[in-house]
């Protein structure tokens, strides 16, 4: 998930918004699943390339994987680039 920011005139509230949720609840599961020792992170992928993207993606997903297959419970709760890097709410 993306990073929430103002930007623009409007600000894109809507999308800000939807944002806000997705972390809030993943930061809710991460809650849930710590005492099983299962990590819950939310990890922002900017944009990936994949069959479908439309030109301009630029990203590699496996920078993602990468981090997906490093995690160990300590990592819960924690949003990360799609570079590894942790990053602010």
């Amino acid at each position: 998930m993306a990073r929430i920011l103002i930007t623009g005139s409007n600000g894109g509230i809507a999308y800000r918004v939807s944002k806000a949720a997705v972390n809030k609840a993943m930061q809710g599961r991460a809650t849930a699943l710590a005492p099983e020792g299962i990590p819950a992170v939310l990890i922002d992928p900017d944009w990936l390339r994949a069959d479908n993207s439309r030109a301009g993606a630029n990203e590699d997903p496996a920078g993602v994987l990468c981090i997906a297959k490093s995690l160990t419970p300590k990592d819960t709760g924690k949003f990360f680039r799609f570079t590894g890097e942790e990053r602010e709410f």
